[in-house]
């Protein structure tokens, strides 16, 4: 195998491990393999294991199943890897099926063979919880780690989804409750980008570009980073984006702006209304903090004395911020004060 071809393999693995699917679709959308393309050991392909993955995503259950086939048969059968990867292919397919019941044998194998693998018993707990053996079932949860602790490996995505079917299986709010805030810290790890040296660019808290129905909000959006997370007046935003008109005929049109702005930044509302942009009486502002906005960081970079952060700085400067709005008022103070930072580096 050729070390281009090595380390892109490694890519992909390392992807699958976080569970970064769009990431994965979009570094496999050049060269999709099919069973036809099978050779070697096949489960230690990354690429191979997530094109399955791919189809049961789609839902093209059949041709899953004869890709997961395809691949446990031509792979070592003297070893437990590919029957463990096997049985958690299968097992998401029969539950598109329907025909979980079938599964137990796998389950419990695939148990043996790695106990410590958390997928393998609370797969078999929500089998048993669906067979009506609740009590079995919540014993065997209790075995588990703390869903904090579980290892975000390839079969992460599919833990967490088993353990939310069977929170939704029980009833139990607290259960529901506790995963989802787990899934809400995990994704505050992640955060909406805005980019303004250089260009303005905007990417959501799922990492799609931002789609303006609105050149109001998009330039609101602007001016609000210009301020830095500072509570302006509503009345400041109304007389830029609508010049001369009167603030109280206003009111309705700048709340669909800033509506537009937070479905910009998470359009599925996975957070609190009041998470990156927040309203206070009068008064407007962006949450920074819950934000990557290149200017915070270059700002912050820039004014530390290290080598290391200098020379961070100078890669993130892009360029002027806002240059596409060159004669805007509110963009020149924050504009020159960055201008002259980038200068000082050198």
């Amino acid at each position: 195998m050729s070390p281009v071809r090595r380390l892109r393999r490694n890519r992909i693995g390392a992807l699958l491990e976080l569970g970064e699917i769009r990431s994965l679709d979009v570094e496999l959308l050049e060269d999709r393999v099919d069973a036809a393309g099978l050779h070697g050991v096949p489960y230690t392909n990354p690429a191979l294991w997530f094109r399955c993955l791919r189809l049961i995503l789609d839902e093209d259950v059949t041709l899953a199943e004869r890709h997961a086939q395809a691949m446990y048969e031509q792979s070592p059968q003297e070893g437990t890897v590919a029957q463990a990867l096997y049985t958690s292919q299968l097992g998401l397919i029969r539950w598109m099926q329907g025909r979980v019941d079938e599964l137990e044998e796998g389950f419990l194998t695939s148990r043996r063979n790695y106990p410590d693998q958390p997928l393998w018993s609370v797969s078999l707990a929500w089998l048993w919880l669906l067979q009506g053996r609740r009590a079995s079932s919540e014993t065997l949860l209790r075995t588990l780690p703390p869903i904090d602790q579980i290892v975000r490996d390839r079969y992460w995505l599919s833990t967490i989804t088993v353990l939310a079917e069977i929170a939704r299986s029980t009833g139990s709010r607290r259960n529901a409750e506790d995963l989802r805030n787990f899934l809400l810290a995990e994704r505050a790890k992640h955060r909406p980008r805005i980019r303004v040296l250089g260009g303005f660019e905007v990417f959501s808290l799922c990492g799609t570009p931002a789609v303006w129905t609105s050149r109001k909000a998009r330039k609101l959006l602007k001016m609000m980073v210009a301020m830095q997370g500072v509570a302006t007046s509503r009345e400041v935003f109304m007389e830029v984006l609508w010049p001369g008109e009167p603030p109280a005929v206003l009111s309705n049109r700048f709340s669909v702006a800033v509506n537009a702005v937070r479905r910009s930044l998470d359009g599925d509302r996975l957070f609190p209304t009041q998470h990156y942009v927040v309203t206070e009486g009068n008064s407007v502002r962006l949450e920074v903090s819950n934000l990557d906005v290149d200017l915070e960081r270059f700002l912050s970079l820039a004014q530390h004395r290290d080598e290391a952060s200098r020379e961070a700085a100078k890669k993130l400067y892009g360029g002027p911020a806002f240059s596409e709005e060159p004669y805007a008022d509110w963009a020149v103070d924050v504009r020159n004060h960055a201008e002259r930072l980038r200068n000082m580096l050198d």
